[in-house]
């Protein structure tokens, strides 16, 4: 056969062995003529391998940076590579509450919500056959709902990291290498502090240094009777979450930073007949760090 493939491409030649009955595979490079001139026949198949160096992937940039948009990405470069191209990050950026997503993150983060969901849709039948609850009245309306959400919920596969310059130049490991459908997200600096979960009414609040806990869940209403606030934790800017524990009771200032998340996560008790609770609490807590990753793009 004759060549009409790129200079150097990669081919493989799968011919049947008149002998053995199998198939025989050579592999060779383009620019090998003596076995490009090899006849060809019946029942023989080639396939051409795409050289990695051509394939074309992207990443969009937005936000604060100088030039934001959908940059060309090429084998081998780096986040620095890019937001370099990108002009850099803008006086206004705010790094800490940068939002990096993946397509392959996302899709691994939905298959672990649909997973959980099934893990409690087999609870239930279960607990039915062994009648440790009744199918009657509101006893399965909790659970119900939270699968029901899981199963709804589309998360966009936040990668938290470390955009700042200093350091991705500093540290390798933080300069990932970059793939397609990559999205890089940089705000403005926040002004303020969300509280979300059991609280009377979930909402924003004006940041400030001075205030506690305590204080920014009272101006969001207080606590609902489903609250647990023994498992309450902040989600930060860049989607690292801390618990706050019995602190949250307190009056003390903690280290609170422009547009963190204060999570009030639900009492795990109506889900006692499930013997589940080590594994709810988990399920509220990814689903409240995909909503504050959501929110963190949605509200600018």
């Amino acid at each position: 056969f004759t060549s009409n493939v790129t200079k150097n491409a990669r081919l493989e030649l799968s011919t049947i062995n008149s002998e053995t009955k199998k198939r025989d595979l050579d592999t060779f490079f383009s620019t090998e003529t003596n076995k490009l001139s090899r006849e060809i026949r019946d029942g023989d198949s080639i396939k051409v391998f795409q050289h990695t160096s051509l394939e074309e992937s992207s990443i969009s940039i937005l936000g604060e940076v100088k030039f934001p948009g959908t940059y060309t990405v090429q084998r081998g470069d780096r986040l620095l590579d890019v937001l370099q191209r990108a002009g850099g990050i803008s006086e206004h950026g705010y790094t800490l509450g940068s939002v990096f997503t993946r397509k392959k993150i996302a899709i691994e983060q939905k298959n672990s919500f649909q997973q959980s969901a099934d893990l409690l849709e087999q609870a239930i039948a279960d607990a039915i056959t062994t009648g440790n609850i009744s199918i009657e009245g509101d006893a399965l309306l909790p659970v119900s709902t939270l699968i029901s959400r899981l199963r709804k919920v589309q998360p966009i596969g936040r990668l938290v990291l470390d955009i700042d310059p200093l350091g991705l130049r500093s540290d390798p490991h933080k300069n990932i290498l970059l793939e397609d459908g990559d999205n890089l997200y940089i705000p403005k600096r926040p002004s303020s502090v969300n509280v979300v979960g059991e609280v009377y009414s979930p909402s924003s609040h004006a940041f400030d240094s001075n205030a506690s806990i305590k204080s920014y869940v009272n101006k969001a209403g207080g606590f609902r009777n489903t609250a647990d606030t023994a498992n309450a934790y902040i989600i930060l800017p860049n989607g690292e979450s801390s618990p706050v524990g019995r602190r949250i009771l307190s009056s003390r200032n903690v280290d609170l930073v422009p547009g963190s998340t204060i999570v009030i996560p639900r009492d795990p008790r109506p889900f006692d007949w499930l013997v589940m609770t080590k594994t709810i609490a988990p399920i509220f807590a990814n689903l409240a760090t995909s909503a504050a990753a959501i929110a963190a793009i949605s509200n600018d």
